[in-house]
Formats: C-alpha cells, sequence, structure tokens
C-alpha cells in the first residue's frame, strides 16, 4: 500500500518545490554572472587579444629560413598528443626542394580535426592554399597541396588551424622550403 500524504501537506510541498526551484535558478544565474565577469577581465588582461600569442619565429635555421619571417601568431609549445592544437610535422623539412604537389605528414590533433596549409612566396603572397579535414581517432595525416612555378622558388609552409571568431590563421607552424617547377 502507497503512503500519501494527507490533503493539508499539498500546499506545502507546492511552496517548497516552488522555493527550491527559486533557488536553483538564482544559483544558476549568479554562476553565469561569474563566468561572464571572468572573461571579460580575461580579455581586458590580453590586451583584447584572445588568441594569437605573441609573434615568435618557429622557422627552423637554416638555407632560405629569411622566407618565413616572423610568425603572425605562432602554436603553442609543450602541447601533449591528446592537446588540441598538437602537431609534430614530418615532412617537408626545413629547405628540403619540393616539386607540385607539396606533401605533408606528421601527426596533429587539430580542434575538430580542421586545418589549413598554406604556401607563401618570398614576398608574403599566397601561392596555393588548402583547407582540410582529418579524423582525430588517428594522430597521422597526410595532405597534398598543389601548386605552381615557373622557377626555383623559395617558400614557406604554414601549417595553421583557423580561428572560430573570423577564420583567420592561429597556431601556425612555418617551414621554409624551395619550390621546384
Amino acid at each position: 500500500m502507497s503512503r500519501r500524504f494527507p490533503k493539508r501537506h499539498y500546499g506545502k510541498l507546492a511552496q517548497a518545490r516552488k522555493l527550491l526551484t527559486r533557488k536553483r535558478l538564482a544559483f544558476l544565474f549568479i554562476v553565469l554572472a561569474i563566468i561572464v565577469i571572468v572573461a571579460i577581465i580575461a580579455v581586458v588582461l590580453s590586451g583584447g587579444k584572445a588568441e594569437a600569442p605573441e609573434p615568435g619565429s618557429t622557422v627552423a635555421a637554416g638555407a632560405g629560413a629569411n622566407v618565413c619571417g616572423a610568425n603572425p601568431a605562432p602554436a603553442a609549445g609543450g602541447l601533449q598528443p591528446t592537446d588540441f592544437g598538437f602537431r609534430q610535422i614530418a615532412s617537408p623539412a626545413a629547405g628540403a626542394s619540393v616539386r607540385s604537389p607539396l606533401r605533408m605528414t606528421g601527426q596533429a590533433n587539430p580542434f575538430e580535426g580542421a586545418y589549413s596549409i598554406t604556401l607563401l612566396g618570398p614576398n608574403g603572397s599566397q601561392i596555393a592554399a588548402m583547407n582540410y579535414n582529418k579524423s582525430n581517432v588517428a594522430l597521422a595525416f597526410t595532405a597534398d597541396l598543389p601548386f605552381s612555378v615557373t622557377s626555383p622558388t623559395p617558400a614557406c609552409v604554414w601549417y595553421h588551424e583557423r580561428s572560430g571568431r573570423d577564420g583567420s590563421p592561429v597556431g601556425i607552424t612555418q617551414i621554409a622550403v624551395q619550390l621546384m617547377p
């Protein structure tokens, strides 16, 4: 036999539920306000730059290293394979001579599997670029980027992810190469 509350308790139960619901809503509102305040403080302290770290070069020393110049948004250092943004580029090696299509291989864990490869000429002009997607179940990746040059050309290859805010390159790894016709 189920136990039933006397009718006089139904009103008190309803009042208790309303009070509990109000307390939960007040708590959630306070938590949300704290999160917003922390986010605003983080943006203010970073000078309004929420995504791009300080410029620095990730170009290996060697022939053609000056082609890449300063890195506008370098990749974070010290990342583990399980961290989003992790990458180890196996090829092409810095200073390598490559023919079309440029084949990039390595291991990476880009956010949502989305990454890009951009090929820049000596004056910073874009020679070729392509967006790629991979499964993050496996770290290994291989990507081919077709390009066309008429003579040996020093170039800079960027492996990078795209900003969720505006699609601009972030987390850039630069590799100086020599493009061959």
